[in-house]
């Protein structure tokens, strides 16, 4: 298994990196949107796509043809990265081969046992955030891309016979997307010989940008093409609808799935201090409390209507006083019978 590190906007070996200087913890915000089209290739969407923000897992899954094959790799790594991945820190580079491993098994498992219309296929991209710190974990040719300070880089390599041809030297850059051997994989979840992830590692800033995507974005976009989109849009969810509206204009086009995250700043409160990110731990506490107080309410409200209802007597006839008219209701007048 390989593992990177992304500095700035350039890729270094595990080798030559420096570890940075430790940053100050500052609260940051992730806002993500995402959402898939699919294209006019075929009528079947073989995508599928992951958001979490408050666990900091985002993942895409492209099965081909087979959205059997996509939905049962993205459910079996959300449940592999529970099991494997404390949530306070990023994972190591065996917990993510532990993780993959798991699931290129449970997947072939079920291949043997017919779940799926052929040889599953799944190219597979998985984002992990933890406080100032993210890794990609990949396989096949989905992607992610890290945008800052105007810059766009695509974080993954993609595992094809093109690309693999392309960084031996062997193609230029320009027959690497003419050729047939683009879409054939050399990694991928459903690989009998075993899978073998690559892992990217790299820090956060405030209102950097993550894409992660399928291979129908670069598709449909040239990086400067990305970029312009990324930066016309106010938010991640103004982004995914301007690569979409582009991709309505083709009428030719692959399925296209994108996740955006948007790295933020929590909002100022009212006072100017940092409002506090709120947990699941924090969410927990406050429902507790809403409920002891509804619970002391609705005792307090039960002892008062009981004490009520002691004081309280049936009247005899004795406590009316028959002098006072507004004790005695008056008999209701007959009505007059019609002529």
């Amino acid at each position: 298994m390989d593992l990177y590190h992304v500095r700035g906007l350039d890729l270094t070996t595990n080798g030559t990196y420096n570890e940075p200087a430790a940053r100050k913890r500052e609260p940051m915000r992730l806002k993500p949107y995402s959402n898939s089209l699919t294209g006019t290739w075929t009528k079947v969407n073989g995508d599928r796509y992951f958001s979490d923000p408050l666990s900091g897992i985002f993942l895409v899954t492209d099965g081909g043809k087979d959205p059997f094959a996509a939905e049962a790799s993205i459910d079996i790594l959300r449940d592999y990265i529970g099991e494997y991945v404390p949530d306070d820190r990023l994972p190591t580079q065996e917990e993510v081969q532990s993780v993959f491993a798991e699931v290129n098994s449970r997947i072939l498992e079920m291949s043997e046992a017919s779940c799926f219309d052929g040889p599953p296929a799944v190219s597979a991209t998985l984002v992990l955030i933890r406080d100032l710190n993210y890794c990609v974990a990949h396989v096949g040719s989905s992607r992610a891309y890290l945008c800052r300070n105007g810059m766009l880089m695509q974080v993954t390599k993609d595992h094809t016979r093109a690309a693999d041809m392309y960084r031996r030297g062997e193609i230029n850059r320009k027959s690497k997307a003419s050729i047939t051997a683009s879409t054939t994989l050399t990694r991928w979840i459903g690989q009998p010989e075993g899978v073998n992830p690559e892992l990217f590692q790299g820090e956060l800033y405030p209102k950097d940008k993550l894409i992660v995507c399928t291979d129908g974005l670069p598709r449909l976009l040239s990086e400067d093409e990305l970029l312009q989109a990324i930066e016309a849009g106010k938010d991640p969810a103004a982004v995914c609808r301007t690569i979409f509206e582009r991709s309505f204009e083709e009428e030719d086009r692959d399925t296209v799935t994108v996740v955006v995250i948007s790295i933020e700043k929590p909002a100022e409160t009212t006072e100017g201090s940092t409002e506090k990110k709120r947990t699941t731990a924090d969410i927990a506490a406050e429902g507790l409390r809403l409920a002891d107080i509804a619970a002391e309410a609705l005792a307090s409200w039960g002892e008062d209507k009981k004490e009520g209802e002691a004081k309280e007597e049936p009247l005899s006839l004795s406590d009316l006083d028959l002098n006072n008219e507004a004790d005695i209701e008056p008999e209701p007048e007959p009505e007059p019978e019609p002529e």
